[in-house]
Formats: C-alpha cells, structure tokens, sequence
C-alpha cells in the first residue's frame, strides 16, 4: 500500500520544529521521508529553495533533503551553487554518489555543472572525480560521454595531492587505466610529467598498489618511450645531481614481494643503453631499488575442474595464503631481476661496496632475521659467479658480511629462547 504524500504544511511544521531545536536533538531523518513522497513537484522545489536560502538550515537539511526528493540536475545544481559561493564545503557533493542518484541526470548537463564548479573552486576536482566514477561506474557509454573532462581531473595537481588509498586514489587508478586504453594524443607524456612534478614538490605519493605504482607501471610497459623520455630527463635536478625523488618514484614497489617496481617495466636492454650513459646515477638505483625477485616454493592451487569428483564436499583442498609479511620460506629462492643486475653492472668499483650493502642489509622482518639473511646470502653468492673481477671479489665480501651477520642473529635468537632479551 502507497503512502499518501505528506502535506506541505505537514512539512514545513517539520522545518520549524527542527529549527526550533538544540542542535544535539536535531534529526532529518523524518524530513527525508516526508520530502521524499513529494520528490519532483514544485512544492518539493518551493521547500529546497526556501531552505538553501536560510543561513541557518542549509548546512544541516539542504543536502540530506535534496537527495531524498532528487528528480532533476536542478536539486544537484541549487547545491552546487552553494559550494561555489562557500556556504557549503565541496564534500558534499559526494553525497549525490550513493543510491545511484546521479544516474538520473543528464551526462552533458551533469558535466556542465561539475566542470563549472571545479573552475569555481579547484580544491573540489577529487570529490567531483570520485562523484564521476560512480556516474559511470562499469557504464561504458557514460564513461565516453564526460571522459574529456575526466582527463582533465586525473591530471589537476588537486586530485594527484589525493591519491592516497583512499576511495578517491582508487576512483583516479581506475579512471587513468581506462583512458590509458587509447590515450588521447599528449596524455601519456602529461602524466608521465605530472607524476614527476608531484614527486618532486615533496608530498609523499603513496606508493601501494592502489596508488601510483600501478600506474607508473602501465606507463612504462605499455608506452616506454613516451614516458621514458619525460622520466629520464627529471632523474637530474638543475644542478645535474641525481634527483632522489625521482629515483625512489620509479624504484618503491609498494608490494612485499617487490613484483610491481615500475622501472624493471623496462627492456633491460633498453635500459642499459642510457645507464651506460649515466653511470654516475647507477649507486642511487642500487641504494633505493629492489633487488630481486622471488620464486615461491608454493604448490599450484589445484583447478577445481580437475578434481577427484569422489571426494566428499567437506574434503576441500587446503588454499596456502601468502604471508603478509612475506617471510621468506625454506623452498623460496630470491632470484636477481635482470634490470638490477644491469645496475649492478654499471655502479663502479668505488660506490658498489656501500651501495650494496646499504641495500642488502636494510630490510624490515618479522621474527628472525635468520631466514631473510640466509636468502640473501644465496642471493649474493650467486653474484660471486660474475665474470667481472670487481662485482665478484665485492660479491664475495658482503657474503662474508653476511655470515657473520646470520651467526650474530642465530645468538640473538638463542638468547630470546632463553628469556634474555638485550637492547
């Protein structure tokens, strides 16, 4: 059975009673329903604007009422205006995402008004994005309909300083990777740069695989040389010095198991051409960039397909998780990526030793140290079998390092078995 629509007096009654208020008892929730069985008539309309216009109960009903009784791109536009005169934070438009209630406007309409609030005000470009994502959410033909204007917002300076794991940083990964499917004419070497230019105002990008990373990684191995050449140019600041953050945007994995570094996107042949070039940066990689990968001894989960049809629904195939902390397993074997070794090749005699070994042994652990430096350690020895004098006599010497380390640390270990714990 309908309800029959709440009366306007019923709901401007409503109103004077929540002004009348203390602001700790205030509730809309009522006021909502109320609107909502009025949505899209001009006393639905006559309401909203008598309350946009009241200093007093803009900030409270205005945008909790006008999405309960939107029906039109004028219940967005009459909040919208709002933001742009600064009576209302630009957050709140990201109210207008939830429930699908932007799907009710017209695209060309609704990027109309987005496009004049973000010139309005900037500052608001992350939150417009993240409202646009839900607008076209798995809708091709939406996405096409405001994708100039999405490529304008993944590239504003505003939207990059949000691209911190949050639902917006995700709404940016996923947009870029879709216009990253044909790429208008430009746009690679417009991100290229202003992920640079982002790294280099010194404001942590986070570097997780929701964030920049897999981005950066697209760049590279689907557009290398588009991205190299503006890349490339910035890893020297103006006094042609290694520019650290540019070497740690390309280095950071953002992955325990360092299988998402962008730079070993790179054709190792490709890349070792320019090293060769700029041997004088090689130490700054080898400090920074992970240095291998790793080959896990884990079983292949079985196909279900395949399974013995006999066996009884309770009897599942146990599932090995990976560790988070990406201890290392006994069958694990830590392999040199051929990128670094590229690097490794390049450093020079003088910086190899401290560049080195300031890599090998700093790394965060877990419980003992012993099984991570082991792996290393077989790392290293495999680096002894070089045919270059130098590598392999510095290879020979961080081993030595490197067992004398594991013995300090099996006596560590002993002593905390034992109850004695030093600091």
């Amino acid at each position: 059975m309908e309800l029959d629509p709440a009366p306007d007096s019923l709901i401007q009654e409503a109103i004077a009673v929540y002004k009348g208020l203390d602001r700790d008892d205030r509730s809309s929730q009522l006021m909502r329903g109320m609107i909502s069985s009025i949505a899209g008539t001009p006393s639905a309309e006559a309401i909203l604007d008598s309350i946009a216009d009241d200093p007093e109960l803009r900030g409270d009903l205005l945008v909790p009422l006008s999405t309960a009784a939107t029906s039109s791109i004028r219940d967005f536009d009459r909040v919208v205006d709002l933001v742009k005169a600064g009576e209302l934070p630009p957050e709140v438009v990201d109210h207008f995402s939830v429930g699908r209630i932007s799907h009710k406007f017209d695209a060309n309409q609704f990027k109309e008004t987005l496009v004049s609030l973000v010139e309005a005000n900037p500052d608001a470009a992350p939150v417009v994005l993240r409202l646009l994502s839900m607008f076209y959410y798995r809708d091709p033909e939406r996405f096409g309909q405001v994708r100039d204007f999405v490529v304008s917002l993944v590239l504003m300076p505003e939207v990059i300083a949000h691209i911190n794991g949050t639902m917006i940083g995700h709404s940016w990964k996923e947009a870029v990777q879709a216009i990253l499917r044909t790429p208008p004419k430009g746009f690679v070497s417009d991100l290229a740069t202003t992920l640079a230019d982002h790294a280099d105002s010194n404001i942590t990008i986070p570097y997780n695989d929701s964030g920049a990373s897999p981005v950066l990684r697209d760049l590279l191995q689907r557009f290398p040389k588009e991205s190299w050449a503006v890349l490339e140019t910035r890893l020297r600041d103006e006094e042609g010095n290694s520019n650290f953050t540019i070497v740690d945007l390309l280095c950071r994995d953002g992955r325990m198991d360092n299988s998402g570094v962008p730079l070993w996107e790179l054709q190792p042949s490709d890349f070792k051409e320019w090293a060769a070039q700029n041997v004088d940066l090689m130490p700054y990689f080898l400090r920074h960039m992970p240095l291998y990968v790793i080959e896990r001894s884990d079983p292949a989960i079985p196909d279900p397909a395949t399974q013995n049809s006999a066996k009884s629904p309770q009897e599942e195939v146990p599932i090995k998780l990976h560790d988070p902390t990406d201890a290392p397993d006994l069958g694990d074997r830590y392999v040199w990526h051929p990128l670094t070794l590229v690097v490794v090749e390049l450093c020079g005699k003088d910086d190899l030793l401290g560049a080195l070994s300031s890599n090998i042994f700093s790394f965060s652990s877990t419980g003992s140290r012993v099984p991570y430096l082991e792996k290393r350690r077989q790392l290293m020895t495999d680096l002894t079998k070089s045919k270059v004098p130098d590598l392999k006599l510095i290879a020979q010497k961080i081993c030595d390092d490197l067992k004398l380390e594991i013995q300090r640390e099996q006596k560590n270990d002993a002593q905390r078995a034992a109850g004695i714990h030093t600091w």
